[in-house]
């Protein structure tokens, strides 16, 4: 979450004046050096920095530099664990998704709704009357009116931001306003985000639970199995070209057959640069990095799994990924962000984010079930995260390590994404598929079920997941229940 110590809202407005004086030439714009070092540390930040960044760069900018410390860190915006934190279980992780995949325009609709409601109009009336400090006008009818359309707009671009409490609150509590209208606003504001939360756990009819087959999810295979399921992945259509043009150390030619992106195009076309370093990117690597793995998606996802998946938006930082001011790359709530030196696979790692995230719930929910089941069946296995700072599931992940059961509180993971990096990759593709051929399953039956059906050699393994592609479970979730998924 992003809280308020990055706006230095306990330095007196005396001291705010004089670093302004400090910073600042004759001709009153602020010193070059100062804001580029507040563009790196948003703590910086002085309210006429604010004003000329907005003059600069424009109101999105400063917006999106706002939200940088939120988003900046990859585990932040995974919430991430820690050895002997709690992990989530399968209902927590489904709550969770559930929220990120309601349709925001349904939300917006009823946010609007409420906003037009005389009941709610008037509880925030009533809120801010008593809340006003004596030194402070009280608001007037005006200032509701006017505070309530300013809620509206704000709602209206819930979709560009994402977030309200992340870009209004700090970009209001920086630049100082403090009139009724904004009182009005801001309540109105605190009081509709539980309506939108509850709203969205309301209307989760949809979600489905599996009927616990995957007893071998482990990976407990003994050699013979393990090789004999890794060469029944391997008559898949698509491993065809794929193992082939491994062996051949050649990147694969599979024809794509129209397979397109819900809104079409590139991800070439989503590429945008964030200006908040020193070190300029060489676009033009990016923009080949881009086709070369907008081709390898389209190549892997099944054409009407991926036509209903929009392309990410790509920020490209001016920040190396090591050193002063580095960027760790992170995807969060459908952009992906890198380093200007980042390489291809990480490109498609974090690209792999965004293709979990808008999974079937089926296919979603069997990469959580994964790394549930590896878990429980490690020798001592608690329902605490183990590894350290960066806690994980315990279990073994052959060939892409670790860091693959990395843990997250929301019910993220890395498992598609660590897997698509190594796929992507001829040199390494056949071992992960030898090594692990149950991890490699649940990814392909993920991405290309038709196929995955369509292999014959499969349905002797079939037992050893948690649903076949014929016949699926669809037992409802209670997503209220307190205690565990029935």
């Amino acid at each position: 979450m992003l809280n308020g110590n990055i706006f230095r809202k306990d330095q007196p407005d005396s001291t705010a004046q004089k670093t302004d004086r400090k910073t600042s030439t004759t001709s009153g714009l602020i010193n070059a050096n100062a804001l580029q070092r507040a563009i790196k540390n948003p703590q910086l930040l002085t309210p006429s920095m604010v004003n000329q960044l907005q003059r600069t760069h424009g109101n999105q900018f400063v917006c999106r530099l706002i939200q940088r410390q939120e988003t900046d860190d990859h585990e932040e915006s995974h919430h991430k664990l820690s050895e002997g934190d709690p992990l989530p279980d399968f209902a927590s992780m489904m709550k969770e998704r559930s929220l990120d995949h309601i349709s925001p325009e349904m939300v917006i609709d009823m946010a609007l709704a409420n906003l037009d409601d005389s009941k709610f109009q008037q509880q925030v009336w009533d809120n801010v009357q008593a809340e006003t400090p004596s030194n402070k006008p009280k608001p007037t009818k005006a200032d509701l009116k006017q505070g309530i359309e300013m809620m509206r707009k704000t709602v209206r671009k819930w979709i560009e931001y994402q977030s309200v409490a992340g870009v209004v609150d700090p970009l209001l509590d920086i630049l100082g306003k403090s009139t009724p209208a904004h009182r009005i606003k801001k309540e109105a504001q605190r009081l509709l985000l539980p309506l939108v939360k509850q709203y969205a756990l309301k209307h989760l009819s949809h979600m489905h639970s599996h009927e616990g087959r995957g007893s071998m999810y482990g990976g407990q295979l003994n050699e013979s199995n393990r090789k004999r399921f890794a060469d029944a992945l391997k008559q898949m259509p698509i491993f065809t070209e794929f193992v082939q043009s491994a062996r051949e150390g050649e990147s694969p030619e599979v024809n794509t057959d129209g397979t397109e992106w819900k809104d079409s195009g590139n991800l070439k076309e989503m590429l945008d640069e964030e200006k908040d370093g020193t070190d300029e990117p060489d676009m033009g690597r990016f923009e080949q990095m881009a086709e070369n793995v907008d081709r390898f998606y389209k190549q892997l996802v099944q054409k009407s799994i991926l036509a209903q998946i929009k392309r990410p938006k790509i920020f490209v930082h001016w920040r190396k990924e090591t050193g002063d001011n580095a960027l760790r790359a992170y995807y969060k709530q459908n952009t992906v962000h890198l380093a200007m030196d980042e390489q291809e696979e990480i490109m498609v790692h974090e690209v792999g984010h965004h293709i979990e995230d808008k999974l079937p719930e089926e296919a979603w929910q069997d990469i959580k079930l994964l790394l549930m089941a590896r878990h429980s069946s490690t020798r001592d296995s608690t329902d605490k995260a183990v590894g350290g700072e960066e806690g994980k599931f315990a279990g073994n992940y052959p060939e892409t390590g670790q860091y693959t059961a990395r843990a997250y509180s929301d019910g993220n993971s890395e498992v598609m994404s660590m897997t698509m990096q190594f796929l992507s990759q001829p040199e390494k593709l056949e071992a992960l598929v030898d090594s692990d051929p149950i991890r490699v399953a649940v990814i392909l039956r993920a991405v290309r079920p038709e196929d995955y059906q369509k292999t014959d050699a499969l349905r002797e393994f079939d037992y050893l997941l948690t649903w076949t592609t014929q016949g699926k479970s669809n037992k409802p979730i209670d997503l209220f229940a307190d205690d565990e998924t029935k």
